[in-house]
């Protein structure tokens, strides 16, 4: 699922360079990274299910003087694709809907960079076997 999330948001205007589960030193790259959770959110008695994949986006700013403003610009960019798109799924599962967790704030930060990060989740529709 990870991968079908990253080609997703590949076609997204605001997001130069996207890559999967890691986050190069390099400045203007976005990482898509899993994030650990239950994947079933309902489960129906037919075996149908509501699931989630979870994720976050990560940007690292590298000595920029336009800081947390940018940031908070190309997530709202990536909030905006989110609501009109929507990604392809395997055969038997059906996306419903993006929904942002956490909004954009400060990961990490040191002399030369800041990293800021917004935890999202895709919930979908999996038809039951």
């Amino acid at each position: 699922m990870l991968y079908t999330i990253v080609e997703f948001f590949k076609a997204c205007s605001a997001l130069q360079v996207v890559s999967a589960d890691f986050l190069p030193d390099s400045a203007d790259v976005v990482s898509i990274q899993a994030v650990g959770c239950d994947p079933i959110v309902h489960q129906y008695t037919g075996g149908d299910s509501i699931r989630q994949f979870t994720f976050k986006i990560v940007y690292r700013d590298i000595g920029s003087i336009l800081g947390q403003g940018y940031a908070e610009e190309l997530f709202q960019a990536v909030c905006d694709y989110m609501q009109t798109s929507l990604p392809k799924l395997a055969y038997g599962k059906t996306p419903q809907r993006f929904e942002v967790l956490k909004t954009v704030s400060v990961a990490e930060r040191d002399y030369s960079s800041t990293q800021y990060e917004m935890a999202c989740r895709l919930l979908y529709y999996q038809k039951g076997e």
